[in-house]
């Protein structure tokens, strides 16, 4: 079982390999001044967001292969020895105690054991499983970029994961979190580096070690996330900074540009390291004296070189830079406002009871925010101390910018950005106060934060690493098939699909799966505008409230009329508008829709056919609240003789209000009735084959029921209703085929 370690392997350190040559011949170009151990931390950083902008380039050109990975390794290490770069720097760190360090690297390569051991393992996270190496598997399969506007994750930036692409090719899953893995050894000696050069190395060593032995780092760090990769990215750029206030070289300004882009395009929250950059300096320059606008200028120019790509890509795909969010500003028919609303608020929340709970929760419970800091950053505003010094204000500084985005989503893994900043102001307050205080607290962090012994104190189920080191799996003597099959429903389900669904068939699911272990086309209910109309179709199927039993009829003197729209006047707090049927007549009979009708809406046009296709199922929405100049509208294209206009709706949308305008044979519009009337009728249909067959004219053959879902039960009793058949069971998970 050797040969799948050695695959991991090689597809790792080939990544790893590629990006320190690029970042050395960066290094070296720019005549960066650093320290010898700084030359190769800022090579690895520097050189995997080259690497990653490399790599973004070779999926556009649909290049992603395993040959062309190993030419560009060989060509940037060829590249790194015929420029010099290989040669060490001249300068050596200053030094630190040598307890110090003997207490730093013992623990860092105890951890680090620990740690690889959980990398290696076989990915089973929750999100690297669903959407990053989704991505990355998607992207392999098909050798580049293609649209994807069914799932709006694979929409967003994804620089780390352009790095996963290489080191999949050879060792498949695991190989990504290694990839990921390696940022996290880096971060700790990067904090210590920097606790060096700026003479304060005790504090550093504490603070580096509060922030690797943090659980919540390790177990993001051991899997195909980005976070870590964020912070030390994010920390690296505050660095260079630092670095550049000292001797004000230019092309440090160059690479801190470079390591600003490529945080944004890791993750949209890295932004704030490019309006770090700026405002220090900016401020730095104005304090001198000196000219602002040409170094702001060069940092944001090479920023841009790793940001407009993955904007401009996103704005191409799917009509919207910035994906999922701002869709007010960039209306799109793949994203709904309602949808970004919703999410983003359960996000600000996490179902917490308040939010004086909140720092008990990411330090020692870890259960509504999924994951722990670790119990001594409760500690945490001891690090106040550090304000009486320069570089302690200059920390504490950026790690209140780094902590802006982080009210937008609580979890605790989105407070690794800031954990550096704050574990260093904690260090330099732990050591002021005494070298015995600061070892203790260290000492009791890194027992509290062995996996073993988490669960001893932790609130109840949360996002760790498990206290059984899975060290069998990781060397492949424990079949990795097996071990997934016991911890990860998601892999037992995917072997299902596999078996039943043929390749090539689509399958829609109420609730995201983890893709990464199937090559079967998922389409999960929320992450599209697309899945959350059929959702909302199947739904309407069960739930009265989304059933078409209001009548809405206005009624107006007969005229001949060439568009009608009806028009929303009220201010809703969350209703939404719908209209499943929009129907027009004259003298009592419906007049038949003819195909050269134009249909229009404000919002939502995508989905106007809804309201004219004769299926109850299906109906068009605002999806967002309902405010006024909201209006569906029907063009015939020449004067229509009509007296009345029916909306078939549903009940659902209680602070709506509706009035009718016409167009008449001249182009002016005109108020035709103020109110509706509006009668109920009974339900004398069964809407559930209607639903199944949109499904299915949107080319899904096989719907995928998780336990939990919501009419998980109708499905099972009332399969026939429906048009399924069920082909599959695993985990509660149960697969239909729809006939």
């Amino acid at each position: 079982m050797i040969k799948p370690v050695l695959y991991i392997l090689f597809g790792v350190l080939l990544t790893g390999a590629t990006s320190v040559a690029l970042g050395r011949v960066l290094v070296a170009r720019l005549r960066l001044r650093l320290y010898r151990d700084e030359q190769w931390l800022f090579s690895f950083l520097l050189g995997s967001a080259c690497f990653s902008g490399l790599l973004f380039a070779l999926a556009a050109l649909h290049l992603l292969y395993k040959g062309v990975f190993l030419g560009v390794a060989a060509l940037a290490l060829l590249a790194a020895w015929r420029f010099g770069a290989c040669a060490p720097a001249p300068e050596v760190r200053p030094p630190c105690p040598r307890f110090w360090k003997w207490l730093f690297w013992g623990a860092w390569s105890f951890f680090g054991v620990v740690y690889l051991c959980y990398a290696m393992a076989p990915e089973w996270s929750p999100d690297g499983s669903t959407y990053h190496l989704g991505l990355v598997q998607t992207l392999y399969r098909v050798h580049g970029f293609i649209p994807i506007t069914t799932d709006f994750y694979k929409n967003m930036p994804a620089g780390i994961e352009m790095l996963f692409l290489p080191a999949f090719a050879f060792g498949r899953h695991s190989a990504g979190a290694m990839v990921h893995f390696q940022f996290l050894l880096a971060l700790p000696v990067l904090i210590a580096a920097f606790a060096r050069r700026f003479r304060f190395p005790e504090a550093g060593v504490i603070a580096a070690l509060l922030v690797f032995a943090s659980p919540v780092a390790g177990i993001d760090g051991t899997s195909a996330y980005v976070d870590i990769g964020l912070t030390a990215v994010l920390f690296a750029l505050f660095y260079l900074l630092q670095i550049w206030d000292e001797d004000r070289d230019v092309n440090l300004l160059v690479a801190a540009g470079i390591l600003a882009g490529f945080a944004f395009a890791i993750k949209y929250t890295g932004g704030v390291g490019l309006i770090y950059a700026l405002l220090f300096v900016g401020w730095r320059r104005r304090r001198t004296g000196l000219p602002v606008v040409k170094p702001l200028a060069t940092l944001t120019a090479f920023a841009l070189l790793s940001i407009l790509p993955w904007t401009l890509k996103s704005w191409i795909v799917v009509g919207n830079p910035l994906t999922p969010f701002l869709n007010g500003l960039f209306p799109n028919p793949y994203v709904h406002v309602s949808f970004v609303e919703t999410w983003a608020g359960n996000l600000r929340h996490y179902d917490l009871p308040n939010f004086w709970r909140l720092p008990l929760e990411v330090t020692t419970l870890g259960v509504a925010t999924r994951g722990l800091v670790a119990p001594v950053f409760l500690l945490a505003p001891f690090g106040l101390f550090a304000l009486r010094s320069r570089m302690g204000r200059r920390i504490l500084f950026c790690a209140l910018i780094v902590l802006l985005p982080y009210p937008s989503n609580i979890g605790t893994r989105f407070l690794l950005p800031a954990l550096p900043f704050l574990a260093l102001a904690m260090g330099i307050a732990f050591f002021a106060a005494g070298a015995g205080f600061g070892l203790a607290v260290l000492a009791a962090h890194l027992v509290l934060s062995f996996p073993a012994t988490i669960p001893l104190y932790r609130g109840g189920p949360a996002w760790n690493l498990s206290p059984r080191i899975p060290s069998k799996v990781a060397l492949r003597r424990t079949p990795e098939g097996s071990w997934l099959a016991e911890r990860m429903p998601g892999y037992l389900i995917d072997r299902m699909l596999d078996l039943h669904v043929p390749p090539g068939e689509k399958i829609f699911s109420f609730s995201q799966q983890a893709e990464d272990y199937t090559a079967r086309d998922i389409q999960a209910a929320y992450v599209s505008a697309r899945g959350e109309v059929l959702q909302d179709t199947l739904f309407t199927a069960m739930v009265r409230d989304y059933q078409p039993v209001l009548m809405e009829d206005f009624h107006f003197a007969a005229a001949p009329l060439r568009a009608v729209r009806v028009v929303q006047t009220a201010r809703a707090v969350k209703d939404m508008w719908s209209v499943a049927e929009f129907r027009v007549f004259a003298g009592g009979a419906e007049i038949p829709r003819e195909s050269g009708w134009r249909l229009r809406s404000d919002p939502n046009p995508w989905d106007a056919p809804f309201a004219f296709d004769n299926n109850l199922a299906t109906r068009w929405r605002t999806w967002q609240a309902a405010r006024p100049g909201m209006f569906l509208e029907v063009d015939f294209g020449k004067p229509v003789r009509l007296d009345m206009v029916r909306l078939e709706c549903s009940p659902d949308q209680y602070q709506v209000t509706l009035k009718l305008q016409g167009m008449d044979a001249q182009g002016v519009w005109k108020d035709l009735a103020l109110t509706p009337e509006s009668y109920g009728r009974p339900v004398t249909w069964s809407l559930r084959r209607s639903a199944t067959a949109e499904l299915k004219r949107e080319g899904f053959r096989y719907l995928l029921v998780s336990e939990g879902n919501y009419g998980e039960e109708d499905f099972r009793r009332n399969a026939e209703a429906w048009g399924i058949e069920r082909v599959g069971e695993q985990w509660g998970a149960r697969l239909y085929r729809i006939e």
